[in-house]
């Protein structure tokens, strides 16, 4: 839930790479308040766009990390920076570069905080079974690596410039959102043998979901948080929820999909053996028992809204609807 403050006390919220699926979720959130003036930074605002979000409090500006030049004239002094951007397209060096010019714009205009959007990926194949924010890094995808870059480059160069909060969401699920999608995909219209073999394959995986509506709460929770968070980083996660693994959101699924349950009993897969198929398979995350702790942002004040069931149930009933 955003917590509301006076806009002379927050000032300006601008929102970089705001067109994707959080950065949707997000404008949505602060638009249900009217104690916010947003900047949307994009490289191609349009008609479209700006037709999406009628509101006096919301303005567009066209502008791209990768050229400075456009980059001026979009912060002011004080005002919090959210940052989503991420080029898939673009390579290592390239998202790279976009965060020291960012940086590098943040400092020229002496912001008020940035808040950088991450990602549990950062952490790779750890050994523990369950992650915090003190785990080893190490990432086995560009994804991971290139993000891990990231947060390096912006804890570094914003010292005794600006405040910095770094969130690190593990894999965020929603309506319309890409994770369970092939899950349910495969179900509505695969293979039953193939989906059958994956159940006995994954059934006591860890699924490691957060639900959206939890990932946009606690961006804007270090956003407007009263105090400095001095570049610290803060998992999200709701793998406090027993249910988040295969074989209960397989359940949930097939239940709501109609989909009846396999005539034959699993055979599950021992995870010893799992975790070495997930690594020769070149999976980031190669331990099945993993879990990731949010327990640091919850000791910062963090409640999260939504309960992991509620969300999957909500995933379900939109995947339903959506067939129609």
């Amino acid at each position: 839930m955003l917590q509301r403050v006076k806009r002379s006390e927050q000032g300006t919220v601008v929102i970089f790479g705001a067109s994707g699926y959080i950065g949707r979720h997000i404008i949505q959130a602060l638009l249900r308040s009217d104690d916010f003036k947003i900047k949307i930074i994009s490289r191609r605002p349009t008609a479209k766009h700006e037709g999406i979000y009628k509101s006096k409090n919301l303005e567009f500006y066209k502008s791209d990390l990768l050229n400075p030049q456009l980059l001026k004239g979009c912060l002011k002094p004080d005002c919090t920076v959210i940052n989503l951007a991420y080029s898939w397209n673009g390579g290592e060096a390239t998202n790279v570069q976009m965060a020291k010019n960012l940086i590098k714009e943040c400092k020229n205009n002496g912001i008020k905080r940035l808040v950088q959007c991450s990602t549990a990926a950062v952490v790779g194949r750890a050994s523990e079974d369950l992650v915090t924010e003190e785990t080893p890094c190490r990432p086995a995808t560009t994804y991971g690596i290139t993000k891990l870059k990231i947060e390096k480059v912006i804890s570094e160069e914003s010292k005794s410039h600006f405040d910095v909060g770094v969130l690190r969401p593990t894999s965020v699920f929603g309506p319309k959102g890409e994770p369970l999608k092939k899950l349910a995909g495969d179900m509505m219209g695969g293979s039953r043998a193939r989906n059958y073999l994956k159940s006995c394959l994954f059934g006591a995986r860890r699924m490691n979901l957060v639900s959206i509506t939890n990932v946009v709460d606690a961006i804007l929770f270090l956003a407007m948080h009263k105090n400095d968070l001095n570049g610290q980083k803060f998992i999200v996660s709701d793998d406090d929820s027993p249910a988040n693994n295969f074989a209960d959101v397989e359940g949930v699924l097939m239940k709501k999909l109609n989909i009846k349950k396999y005539s034959v009993p699993k055979i599950p897969i021992p995870l010893g053996l799992l975790g070495l198929l997930l690594r020769a398979m070149g999976r980031n995350n190669t331990n099945p028992r993993c879990n990731y702790s949010s327990e640091k942002l919850k000791k910062l004040g963090f409640v999260p809204q939504v309960v992991f069931e509620d969300a999957l149930d909500e995933y379900a009933n939109w995947y339903l609807t959506s067939l129609r």
